[in-house]
């Protein structure tokens, strides 16, 4: 077989994905410019979401609850009242939004005050840890990064939703343009005649 005409008719193959690819990318771009821009709104939009899955979950755990012939007395109670906190948490949620990005915020402030502690104590207590140095630094930048946090939860997660859409930017047009290379790879392997030896 000619290795050649192989490679071409390859390329040719995956090359007829290029429109999946392209969409894609313009869709990450897109994406990624409405979450630059408006980052408020996609916070709510995701402490809604958070929300409504409460809400679910909670009509899934009172159904089974009750759904289950097999299931003991205590944890059908138990059951019920997972769901009713599922519920009241849900509904808490989508009538305060901004409660749940600023839980968030705390949560990810005080795991980054924590890891960047440990990262200093590790480099502290083990000298012949290679590079520790740079262990160290990383723990307090942690450190301070997770006070930030904690002191302004809803402001450090406005700016982490930034970069969030700057990186979905990059990426679309990083995966666009690999959509263009396999259109080019596609049209140029259907051009070539493969022959097999």
């Amino acid at each position: 077989m000619d290795l050649v005409g192989a490679g071409d008719d390859v390329m040719a193959v995956v090359g007829r994905h290029w429109a999946w690819v392209l969409a894609f990318g313009v869709l990450s771009v897109v994406a990624g410019v409405l979450v630059a821009v408006w980052p408020h709104i996609t916070l709510i939009v995701a402490a809604v979401i958070f929300g409504i899955q409460l809400i679910v979950n909670s009509v899934f755990r009172f159904i089974s609850a009750f759904a289950a012939p097999a299931a003991e007395a205590w944890a059908r109670v138990l059951a019920v009242i997972i769901a009713v906190l599922s519920l009241i948490a849900g509904l808490y949620l989508l009538r305060h939004p901004y409660f749940t990005v600023a839980v968030l915020g705390l949560i990810l402030g005080f795991f980054w005050i924590v890891a960047g502690a440990i990262d200093i104590f590790t480099a502290l207590a083990y000298r012949e840890l290679p590079g520790r140095w740079m262990i160290a630094l990383l723990g307090v930048l942690g450190v301070i990064a997770g006070i930030v946090v904690v002191a302004s939860p809803v402001t450090a997660l406005l700016f982490l939703t930034l970069v969030m859409g700057i990186w979905l930017i990059l990426f679309g047009l990083i995966t666009i343009y690999r959509g263009f290379t396999l259109m080019r790879a596609a049209r140029g392997g259907a051009g070539r005649p493969s022959s097999a030896t």
